[in-house]
């Protein structure tokens, strides 16, 4: 059976790639978080339910 591996990246190259992960993760959750809330807020008003109503749908 062959082993595959990772090509050899010295340590610094190692470490710069992890902070762009991260960076672009946190990025997507604010944006995702930010546009699902401003969206549900938006259909809440826009069919006239108060919070109670708003709570129970989301």
């Amino acid at each position: 059976m062959a082993v595959l591996s990772a090509p050899a990246l010295n340590d610094g190259q190692k470490l710069n790639k992890v902070p762009e992960v991260a960076l672009l993760f946190w990025i997507v959750k604010i944006a995702g978080t930010t546009l699902g809330e401003t969206g549900g807020d938006a259909v809440s008003m826009s069919m006239n339910f108060g919070y109670l109503e708003h709570f129970v749908i989301s």
